[in-house]
């Protein structure tokens, strides 16, 4: 069984799921070729987060704020765990406020995080 999250939110699961353990995650083909909603690209899992190099060690970042979809912060740091061969992933965690953001991240293995807005 593989169960992945939907929607912004969804996106931890797909990734964090690999580390935790899962088969496989999901990817569309290409966008706008989506089947659900928030699912990432096959292109964004494999080159962006380098889903296939996740493993339990696996650092975790993130990026935590409402809205976190702008933030370029995984964009800048993935490429650069991927430049320096660092294994880390660095997420986008959606919260529109502290309390959302301390019950998503309580359970999470974060190693670090920003905060953006608000």
């Amino acid at each position: 069984m593989v169960g992945a999250c939907m929607g912004e939110q969804g996106l931890l699961s797909r990734i964090l799921g690999i580390r935790a353990g899962t088969a496989f995650t999901f990817g569309s083909a290409g966008q706008g070729k989506e089947t659900a909603p928030g699912q990432p690209t096959y292109r964004e899992l494999r080159d962006f987060y380098r889903v296939e190099q996740i493993e339990s060690v696996t650092k975790v970042y993130g990026i935590a704020g409402d809205p976190v979809s702008h933030s370029m912060s995984p964009w800048v740091m993935n490429a650069a765990f991927r430049r320096e061969n660092v294994n880390a992933v660095y997420l986008p965690l959606h919260a529109r406020s502290i309390e959302d953001l301390l019950s998503t991240t309580t359970d999470l293995p974060l190693d670090g995080m920003s905060v953006t807005m608000p």
